[in-house]
């Protein structure tokens, strides 16, 4: 979500150096965005600039030329924006104005002759892949980790490409917090436990409702936000272990050309290209694409994994209070023999020694494949000093077939094999959330109010074949199989036509919260946190 704007008047402005501006300097800046105006301004009045290219994005600066003191060009530049600087030692720092969301300097621009100490990018591998702001706390918005009273960790993408990974198992298990349940290639999507509550349910960009857990592609995610803990003010009924939030990736305000090729261990080659930047000279429009193929044998006998994305992000300032983004993704993960699931007969049975984990257990005719298609959009409108809207809206899509096998631990030595499960599973996800803001003070106490409501409705929909009946098993039981061979469970299975089948409804969820809120701000030392959220949750079953 951008950061709230808010126009000052030039008196809230400045904070000048009377010594180092005292002197004009002649000067010729053509109308340009924002960024590379204070640029030539440092240029050639000789002094240095220290600035984030985050709040300049999507600003443009009038035309300066003639005799002037930096200090009234700088506040001809800045004149309508919600930023402020300050000068020190020969260097012009150009920051948010206090009163606004703040953030820390991630790209810097640097000019003049002055030095100059650059902050690292959060999350980068510089910063340790240390985080210090949540882009999405519920009706709170983006907040500091420090003013956040919630047990939160973040995963940055510098620490998501820099492990090469394509999947959220590695990522989890170095959170302490969560506890990895079922590992992702078993049905193309995260199972984790929190608190000891499974967490199956997770948000896209802040939007409810991707119950299924399905279509999660790293390659397309900024960031993973994890809240540890209660979150019923926030997002409503069902959310007693925690929250993950993945945050995609949006349009970047420099040029971005990152290809990337490599293999994830076995044969499983991959390609990856991401490609951002902004579209016009004055970084009004911006976009990002991400494509992705990965195909390939894995680690494991008689397992090959086929993946593929194609996702984009479009982002238009159509003014500097005004912001719309939209997002749209299609992403396909399929992989050929599925590991099977393991049960025992009867608990008086001893445990038999680790199963060869190089081995498939199961027929290589198993598979789960998984289709994704969402799209999003969001707005943002800074309507006065005081008021300030947020919408947003998701849609997501998720076909899921699956031909899977069991096995049944009967002795310390032997196990048996089940027919194997024919599955098909589709979910349909519309969510949406809208928040109005206010900021005031009373006697001397900030507060930003927050109005509005978010929620989501999930339909499940299954594949029954003709004359209503739900696919059943196929093959064939196999008594006595050795649990020293994992070649035994390669049999072979009759072919299945999943195309025969018929989707039909099976079951609706409906979610929806109105809630109030206030953030309040005492002093530099002291918040509070103050809401209250009506819920209203709906599950329907059908036959």
């Amino acid at each position: 979500m951008k950061k709230r704007m808010i126009p000052l008047a030039f008196s809230a402005i400045l904070a000048l150096s009377a010594q180092s501006y005292a002197k004009s300097v002649e000067l010729d800046i053509a109308s340009q965005p924002l960024s590379s105006a204070l640029s030539k301004l440092a240029e050639q009045s000789g002094m240095s600039l220290l600035v984030s290219q985050d709040v300049v994005a999507g600003k443009t600066a009038p035309a300066l030329k003639g005799a002037m003191e930096p200090s009234a060009a700088l506040a001809k530049l800045l004149a309508g924006t919600d930023l402020e600087a300050s000068t020190k030692d020969g260097t012009i720092t150009v920051r948010k104005a206090e009163g606004t969301s703040e953030q820390s300097l991630e790209k810097i621009t640097l000019a003049g002759t002055q030095e100059a100490i650059v902050k690292p990018k959060e999350g980068s591998a510089e910063a340790g892949y240390k985080v210090d702001t949540v882009k999405n706390v519920g009706p709170w918005g983006e907040k500091k980790l420090l003013d956040t009273p919630y047990s939160m960790s973040v995963v940055s993408s510098d620490l998501m490409e820099n492990l090469s990974i394509n999947n959220t198992d590695q990522l989890f298990r170095m959170t302490p917090t969560i506890q990895l349940l079922q590992p992702y290639d078993m049905n193309g999507l995260t199972r984790v436990m929190m608190r000891g509550f499974l967490i199956q349910t997770s948000m896209i960009d802040g939007l409810l409702g991707n119950s299924a857990g399905q279509g999660i592609f790293l390659e397309n995610v900024d960031r993973i936000e994890a809240l540890t803990g209660l979150t019923g003010f926030m997002y409503g009924v069902g959310n007693i272990g925690g929250t993950l939030n993945y945050v995609t990736k949006r349009p970047t305000v420099s040029p971005v050309y990152n290809i990337t090729l490599g293999n994830y261990g076995g044969d499983q080659y991959f390609a990856h290209a991401d490609l951002s930047g902004p579209i016009d000279k004055e970084g009004k429009f911006g976009y990002r694409l991400n494509v992705m193929k990965q195909d390939g044998n894995t680690a494991i006998d008689n397992q090959s994994v086929d993946r593929w994305l194609t996702s984009g992000a479009f982002d238009w300032h159509i003014t500097n209070h005004l912001y719309l983004g939209i997002d749209a993704m299609y992403g396909h993960y399929r992989v050929n023999g599925r590991p099977g699931q393991w049960g025992i007969a009867n608990t008086s049975i001893p445990l038999p020694s680790t199963p060869d984990n190089s081995g498939l257990w199961a027929s290589p005719d198993t598979f789960n494949e998984n289709d994704t298609t969402r799209f999003g959009a969001k707005l943002l409108y800074d309507i006065n000093d005081i008021f300030t809207f947020r919408l947003g809206y998701g849609y997501q899509k998720d076909e899921r077939k699956t031909i899977f096998s069991s096995l049944t631990i009967t002795s310390p030595t032997e196990y048996r094999l089940n027919k194997a499960f024919v599955r098909a599973n589709d979910t349909k996800t519309d969510s949406a959330y809208g928040y109005l803001d206010s900021r005031f003070n009373t006697f001397g106490i900030k507060h930003k109010v927050t109005l509005g409501m978010n929620g989501y409705i999930s339909d499940g929909y299954g594949g029954y074949e003709s004359g209503g009946s739900l696919p059943a098993t196929i093959g064939s039981v196999i008594n006595n199989l050795s649990l020293s061979d994992s070649s035994t469970a390669n049999v072979f299975l009759p072919s299945y036509d999943f195309d025969s089948l018929h989707m039909l409804k099976t079951d609706s969820t409906t979610n929806k919260n109105i809630l109030i809120g206030d953030d309040l701000t005492f002093n530099d030392q002291l918040s509070m946190l103050l809401g209250m959220n009506h819920s209203k949750y709906i599950t329907k079953s059908l036959n």
